[in-house]
């Protein structure tokens, strides 16, 4: 029994420093996990010109995050990470009421005008990165995204966020989601981002179900500017639409009231930016040259929000359903 005991006593420290050594591998192993770099592909913007690709790595955790654009602000608010925000920057009221704990969340965090969006200010505000969209890159905003990475500050642009007129870059639902989840790792707020991106595809799902009883619809997406912008199968607009079955016809970026004759859509959808949600319905119903085109007759013109639809981030899944909506009453 002594001898038990003598044994006992030997071996118990050894034991300990097995057991610890274990346990101090494992908390390594868990440390590292939350350290490792998040790597990050996305866009180099020269005064609103996409150049190419741009990696970004993070090391950490920003902290002192510029966000530009209310569909970036709402996204990180919803994915929790609202307490990495130094600034936001011109933000629009939302044209649909948010849930009262998201807007107050977002009216608590310090703001600034977009007079403010410029180098110098921003300079003095110390950022580790900023979110924004690709308008911001130029020269009388805020430069390059070239050069804040230069001074040690990362950026994170809006993927469908480029220049109406410009259709030579794809820009997809996929691509919007993608940007959802590397605002999960950059932030370490994985599970609430990936729930956002989940709830996103299972509308689509639901969506493509209830339009198997349905015919396929020819869409036009369009937007009254100082002309007819046309957001077809390249933009995110139509990449929405062709994700719940529609066709969104191709089309040049700038296109006249005698196209959307031409082509004659089953479904035209326009992008409302005017101030008046809607004003813009109008001029479709009573222009003279469009009267017998199948959508003007059939009331099958329909307004959706621009933040629906260009860099809408967690509202993907809202511009979505309204389009189903109109394709499938």
């Amino acid at each position: 029994m002594k001898f038990h005991y003598f044994i006992f006593l030997f071996l118990s420290p050894l034991i300990t420093s097995i057991f610890l050594g274990c346990a101090g591998i494992e908390s390594n192993k868990m440390e590292t996990a939350k350290t490792k770099p998040v790597e990050v592909e996305n866009l180099s913007i020269q005064n609103y010109f996409v150049l190419g690709k741009n990696k970004q790595i993070f090391t950490e955790v920003p902290r002192r995050v510029i966000v530009i654009g209310e569909n970036e602000v709402e996204t990180l608010v919803r994915i929790g990470a609202a307490d990495s925000i130094l600034m936001v920057m011109g933000r629009n009221k939302p044209r649909f009421p948010l849930e009262p704990e998201i807007e107050n969340a977002i009216e608590a965090l310090p703001t600034a005008d977009r007079q403010s969006m410029n180098v110098e200010y921003i300079s003095q505000l110390k950022p580790d990165l900023i979110i924004g969209r690709q308008y911001c890159f130029t020269r009388d905003k805020l430069n390059s995204t070239d050069y804040w990475n230069k001074h040690g500050v990362k950026t994170l642009v809006s993927l469908s966020s480029s220049q109406p007129r410009r259709h030579y870059i794809k820009e997809t639902v996929d691509g919007e989601m993608e940007t959802i989840r590397n605002y999960g790792r950059i932030f370490h707020k994985e599970e609430a981002a990936n729930k956002l991106v989940d709830d996103t595809y299972k509308t689509i799902d639901e969506i493509n179900e209830r339009a198997k009883n349905y015919p396929k619809p020819r869409v036009m997406i369009i937007e009254l500017m100082s002309t007819y912008v046309s957001y077809d199968k390249t933009k995110l607009a139509g990449n929405m639409a062709e994700s719940i079955g529609a066709e969104a016809i191709s089309t040049p970026a700038i296109i006249t009231f005698e196209h959307i004759a031409k082509e004659d859509p089953d479904v035209l959808i326009l992008i409302c930016s005017h101030d008046k949600y809607g004003a813009c319905r109008p001029l479709i119903m009573d222009h003279p040259g469009l009267k017998n085109t199948k959508c003007v007759k059939n009331n099958r013109v329909y307004n959706i929000p621009l933040e629906y639809t260009y860099g809408p981030l967690c509202h993907t899944k809202d511009g979505i359903k309204m389009m189903g909506e109109a394709f499938y009453p």
